[in-house]
């Protein structure tokens, strides 16, 4: 397959963890 998918997958983890971050220091 491609590398693509992991690096999107990587990509929307790391996001959803500094969202994550931001809502929660809020």
């Amino acid at each position: 397959r491609n590398k693509w998918d992991f690096l999107m997958f990587l990509i929307l983890e790391t996001i959803a963890m500094l969202v994550t971050g931001v809502i929660t220091s809020i």
